[in-house]
């Protein structure tokens, strides 16, 4: 199933879609059918989540395409950041691959919805975009088995990790690069876990 949180008139809304092109169906914040946020949603669970995405898809259609979409999880508990993990990237970059990568932070206040604008900061000459894969993380753990690790994974998203090169390169951690306000677009859809083959 997917989802996705938009605004429409002001107004916060939750929808989801079944399949990779079924309509949208959902509730604004101000029906008494909103199920509640996503970020709720995931943290009580998948069972939680798809029940709440059956009963989002009673609801009226909904036309993504002229609304303003949303970060799915607008204020995550933290981004985790993996850096130069895909070897073709690493390349085109001049870097080795590393033997352990390279973690950084995003900050909340980076984050923008699927189709707002990236808006280049004054100071930098250098912003460019890297496309990532997002794992939404749904039940914490520690000490968790490399076999039994994607069954922490609630959901899937997509993630333009905008970058502002001038600024990252300026020390060794890339995290002042990486977090200017509004560079981050995630979204548009949270995809749940059964949607995506295992891996």
């Amino acid at each position: 199933m997917r989802f996705a949180a938009y605004r429409q008139n002001g107004v916060e809304g939750l929808a989801a879609a079944e399949g990779g092109d079924g309509p949208f169906r959902g509730y604004a914040a101000t029906d008494s059918q909103h199920p509640g946020s996503l970020a709720s949603l995931v943290a009580r669970g998948s069972e939680h989540l798809l029940a709440a995405g059956r009963a989002l898809l009673a609801g009226p259609e909904i036309d993504l395409g002229a609304l303003e979409v949303l970060p799915p999880l607008p204020a995550p508990g933290k981004i985790v950041c993996m850096g130069l993990n895909y070897a073709d990237h690493s390349a085109e970059s001049g870097f080795k691959v590393p033997d352990y990568p390279t973690v950084f932070g995003r900050f909340a206040s980076s984050l923008i919805g699927h189709g707002a604008p990236i808006v280049r900061p004054r100071v930098s000459e250098q912003l460019d975009y890297e496309g990532e894969f997002v794992a939404v993380i749904g039940r914490g753990g520690r000490d968790i088995p490399k076999e039994r690790a994607l069954d922490h994974v609630i959901a899937y998203s997509l993630f333009n990790d905008a970058s502002v090169r001038d600024y990252q390169f300026k020390a060794p951690q890339w995290t002042v690069g990486k977090n200017f306000d509004g560079t981050g677009a995630f979204g548009p859809y949270l995809v749940t876990a059964d949607e995506l083959p295992p891996g």
